[in-house]
């Protein structure tokens, strides 16, 4: 991605850009995709086989995310569902938004409400179906139960606090369905009012859209824009002049997930990254053991 000529940043040297080590992961985001869907095994197998032949022709100097979203755009083209993820999208927001009220006063009655509702966003972010761990409804509650034990590898709280009090407008770009509760309870710990949310501009795996961040109650506290691209990431040479501009203009940039760190890690601007290193390549770019939660202020 030609980011610099696109936006005026300088590009890093360690950009997250597609390992061997990917390649595996990629195509078992297709197995566990047509596994869900119960397609017979013919079709599994010529899904298979056509994903293994767009591999193949695809530069791999590409982010995992902008080839996770050639491969299942193209399966579900074969598949003609536009949307595979979306009983599985459904269920996780309806299981965080039961939960939202006990969340919410955890969060206000802690001596710390900014600490809890970044330990709990990151906890949440164990909700996700493009990597290889199989996510479950009692993993995903055993993992907030205990969120407040989280200890956060990355930035110091306070430099953290500062950064996010000084700025007057904040992007913040989510990831995965239900997990978006946890973010508009952070959301509402920082100020809503200066800031932008970003969904996905299509349906890819449990990624959140629009339909997602409405369900969810995002369009009632603050403005809702989407990436116009259909990936599981934000590769800014694909999004829309609207996203360009509030990206640009953003004093500080919240990022949710691998995907967004994978699109964004080459991106020399402010960006607070929330996530869990769920992978081989990312923990080692991050310099963290598999499955470290993360809170990591750059560029600051």
């Amino acid at each position: 991605m030609h980011i610099g000529a696109l936006m005026g940043f300088q590009r890093k040297v360690s950009a997250m850009l597609t390992q061997i080590e990917c390649l595996p992961c990629l195509l078992n985001q297709i197995v566990k995709t047509i596994t869900m869907l119960g397609v017979d095994n013919k079709i599994r197998k010529a899904s298979m086989k056509k994903s293994i032949q767009l591999m193949g022709k695809t530069d791999l100097d590409k982010s995992p995310p902008e080839i996770s979203g050639l491969l299942q755009n193209q399966l579900c083209r074969e598949l003609e569902i536009d949307d595979p993820y979306l009983e599985i999208k459904e269920t996780y927001n309806q299981l965080l938004l039961q939960k939202e009220k006990q969340f919410r006063n955890l969060i206000q009655t802690a001596d710390s409400p900014l600490e809890t509702a970044l330990k709990l966003a990151v906890g949440a972010n164990i909700i996700d179906f493009g990597t290889p761990y199989a996510c479950t409804e009692e993993l995903v509650e055993a993992t907030l139960e205990n969120a407040l034990d989280l200890n956060l590898n990355g930035s110091k709280l306070g430099k953290v606090a500062n950064t996010i009090e000084n700025a007057e407008k904040i992007l913040y770009i989510g990831d995965n369905a239900g997990e978006i509760v946890i973010d508009k309870l952070l959301i509402e710990t920082i100020d809503p009012a200066k800031i932008i949310f970003c969904v996905r501009g299509g349906n890819i795996l449990n990624d959140i859209t629009r339909k997602d961040a409405v369900t969810c109650g995002i369009d009632k506290i603050c403005p809702i824009i989407d990436t116009n691209s259909r990936i599981p990431g934000v590769a800014l040479n694909l999004t829309s002049p609207e996203f360009k501009n509030h990206f640009e203009t953003a004093d500080l940039i919240i990022a949710k997930g691998q995907g967004n760190f994978e699109t964004l890690s080459q991106v020399t601007k402010p960006i607070l990254y929330l996530l869990k290193a769920k992978c081989k390549a990312v923990s080692e770019l991050l310099e963290v053991p598999l499955k470290t939660p993360i809170c990591k202020l750059v560029n600051c």
